[in-house]
């Protein structure tokens, strides 16, 4: 998709346009256009900016962003250095994810093995260390890849990874696309990062100098801020995989059924957004057509309206997330639930695609 759409995160911690007065006058919302929006505390935010936000966005950010980063090198070296020895694998790849995204280490090729074999079928391990991997660790990235999608089949990021991993193999993408379980129920597995990130830097708490204005405080703001600049894969190869023209017919079912799963049954507002677009793109059906911008509106509408009711408070969204069993998506719904907000929209609210095609 061409602009970075957040999760339920960015519509709940940033600072949205001062005309919006709240969730029953939100007619025309000025979207935040990039996925770190999320992060109230300006140091992190402009971190995690470094990572996902448009190229745009990044350059007019980066001396800022520079500034930040400045200010949190001796923390991120402290934590990657004391997570290096820990026993616990996840706390190990970690403190690689660290090493690599934020102090621009050189990854080791035998690291990331050894890594690998001790990962296990850890699926929150695996995940981690996926995101970790450098380009040149080919090998390694595909067998964790087809070890990811062994344990979490119905992943989504196992997906995503599997495809990467194919490098764009015809054969090897059919295959992966063709035998794919994803369509039976998208999953993410954010909530046990999110619980995992948070219980480590508890006993890494950031430095004073980046608290801002967040009620949850410096370490839930970091555990936010982490997860958004590591916990994500590329959708790229799920794109190109599925608008090639020349495998079109046959990989259109795959396509639309994985699509469909994402953009109706997805864990976060994030992959649920991009399902849709990537749903529109390979659906040619009418009747469909109406289906996803049905879905799609009323989506959005929960999305937006569940943003403005979280008000900033990063501390009470980590709670609703981290409950057992519990996704963004469910949170947005208890969210509208205690307030009392209708969960459809009102008549002639429209989408942002809706939007756009009036103009």
């Amino acid at each position: 998709m061409q602009r970075q759409i957040g999760s339920i995160l960015a519509l709940a911690l940033s600072s949205m346009s001062p005309a919006l007065a709240g969730p029953a006058g939100a007619s025309e919302p000025h979207w935040p256009d990039d996925y770190c929006a999320a992060v109230a505390t300006p140091a992190l935010r402009n971190i995690c900016i470094e990572r996902h936000a448009s190229d745009a966005a990044a350059g007019e950010g980066e001396e800022s962003a520079a500034g930040d980063i400045a200010l949190l090198i001796p923390w991120w070296e402290t934590v990657a250095a004391s997570l290096a020895g820990d026993a616990d694998v996840r706390r190990r790849i970690l403190g690689l994810q660290v090493g690599r995204l934020f102090l621009g280490e050189d990854g080791s090729p035998a690291e990331s093995t050894n890594l690998a074999a001790a990962a296990g079928d850890d699926p929150l391990a695996l995940r981690m260390l996926l995101n970790a991997l450098d380009d040149g660790e080919a090998a390694v990235r595909r067998e964790l890849a087809a070890r990811l999608v062994a344990v979490e089949p119905t992943s989504v990021h196992a997906l995503l990874h599997a495809l990467a991993a194919a490098h764009g193999d015809a054969i090897e993408t059919d295959r992966i696309l063709l035998s794919s379980r994803v369509a039976e129920g998208p999953s993410e597995g954010y909530s046990s990062q999110l619980a995992f990130y948070i219980d480590v830097l508890a006993d890494h708490p950031p430095p004073a100098a980046i608290a801002g204005p967040a009620t949850a405080g410096p370490t839930v703001e970091a555990a936010f801020a982490l997860l958004h600049a590591t916990a994500m894969p590329s959708f790229m190869p799920l794109f190109g995989a599925c608008r090639d023209a020349a495998q079109a017919a046959a990989r259109r079912e795959p396509c639309r059924a994985i699509a469909r799963a994402m953009a109706l049954r997805a864990e976060t507002a994030l992959t649920r957004n991009i399902g849709f677009g990537l749903w529109r793109a390979v659906e040619d059906d009418p009747g469909a057509m109406v289906e996803i911008a049905g879905a799609e509106r009323m989506f959005q509408w929960r999305m937006l309206q569940s943003g403005f009711l979280l008000d900033d408070d990063a501390a009470r969204f980590a709670r609703l997330l981290m409950r057992p069993g519990s996704t963004e998506v469910d949170a947005m719904a208890d969210i509208l639930a205690e307030h009392g907000v209708a969960a459809e929209p009102p008549p002639g609210w429209r989408s942002w695609d809706e939007r756009a095609d009036a103009r």
